[in-house]
């Protein structure tokens, strides 16, 4: 709600004919217009009226103002009152011709002399113009007169001689008008479920903490309401940046004790998942124990190849002498010619040569190499009896 009282506001319509002395002037708290108004004693009569008076408005503007001026300090700021929710009123308020049309709608002939309607409707479609002194208009005015609503008025004022006394009631008007108070209320709908469900847990607040000062445990068991209330908040929480975050539950202890398990339920999760993705994960080039590649494994590897190697050196050596003793005989070794190429070359040392050398001797019965290598002499002997 705010409180405030009618801002008003004066415009004195520019003329050609004789004026009236007036004057004015600007202190700290407004513009203030002077009406100086000489005695008449030519009749004879006694005359104690006052020769000279003074008003206060919020601003004044002389015959020279620009419509676009008057529209800034008068009709802009209730138009962004409005913008922003509540009710807001502008009457112009002054005797026959002395400008309240023109003021308020404008002059036909220029596009800069539009009034305050038009270049309200450009802003938003929003303004009044009311004759005052009509009194049924004075009744659907109430609100705007001491209820809730942002009023301005401005008064406007002729300053010819002959209208003086009708300028001097207009300004007497006006600050009987800024003394009223008006009290503006945002105007915004409320959905009936929203303000019950706030007021449910406003009440449920409340009885929390009469619970908490009394010392007495709560232990009815929550809602899903609540409970799904807990989670969101622990979800906002984690997602939260903010490293001073926290989660407000209130005072209720079975919240707290709510979200401290759903906190340690991610966390369980969270390990799991990561558990099972380090059981899927390739190993690296250097293998640790344990996983699938162990260094134990990796040496009885390099055994099993050395172990592999000196077989097939055996295996070379062994045909190079049967190759001999075929020569020596006369009879070529058909049967091993696919070694003559490889015999003067040691082997890899890969299983793939290993099974070729067992695959082209047809002849002979596979061993073996610790087999064969005891039939070594006996070969040496036929050939020298051969």
């Amino acid at each position: 709600m705010v409180k405030e009282t009618i801002k008003i506001f004066a415009r004195v319509k520019p003329t050609k004919n004789r004026i009236g002395a007036y004057n004015l002037s600007e202190t700290e708290n407004g513009d203030v217009i002077s009406f100086s108004v000489p005695r008449d004693a030519s009749d004879g009569w006694i005359n104690n009226k006052k020769e000279e008076y003074k008003f206060l408005f919020q601003n004044l503007f002389d015959q020279k103002t620009k419509q676009e001026e008057v529209f800034e300090h008068v009709a802009k700021p209730v138009i962004e009152n409005v913008l922003s929710g509540y009710n807001g009123t502008i009457f112009a308020y002054g005797q026959t011709g002395s400008g309240k049309t023109f003021t308020i709608t404008g002059g036909p002939e220029r596009f800069e002399d539009r009034g305050l309607i038009p270049r309200c409707l450009s802003y938003i479609n929003l303004s009044l113009h009311i004759p005052y002194r009509n009194s049924m208009m004075t009744s659907v005015l109430r609100d705007s007169l001491g209820g809730n609503c942002m009023t301005t008025m401005i008064a406007t004022l002729s300053a010819e001689t002959k209208n003086i006394d009708e300028s001097i009631s207009t300004c007497r008007f006006a600050q009987r008008v800024a003394m009223i108070k008006n009290d503006a209320i945002l105007n915004e709908e409320i959905d009936p479920q929203l303000l019950i469900g706030r007021l449910k847990r406003e009440n449920q607040e409340l009885k929390n903490q009469l619970t908490v000062i009394q010392g007495e445990p709560l232990t009815d068991p929550l809602t899903d309401a609540e409970a799904e209330e807990c989670k969101a908040k622990v979800n906002a929480f984690l997602d939260d940046n903010d490293p001073e975050g926290s989660i407000d539950v209130g005072s209720d202890l079975r919240k707290v004790a709510l979200c401290f398990r759903i906190l340690k339920g991610y966390l369980r999760d969270a390990k799991r998942e990561l558990d099972q993705r380090s059981k899927h994960v390739a190993p690296g080039p250097e293998a640790t124990p344990g996983s699938a590649y162990d260094s134990k494994e990796v040496e009885q590897l390099k055994l099993l190849l050395v172990q592999r190697d000196n077989e097939i050196n055996i295996l070379v050596k062994m045909l190079k002498k049967e190759k001999q003793k075929n020569a020596a005989a006369g009879t070529p070794p058909t049967e091993y010619r696919e070694y003559e190429d490889t015999s003067s070359q040691k082997s890899s040392g890969s299983d793939r040569n290993l099974l070729e050398s067992r695959e082209a001797r047809p002849l002979r019965e596979e061993r073996p190499p610790a087999a064969m290598a005891k039939k070594k002499p006996v070969v040496e002997k036929r050939a020298v009896r051969e």
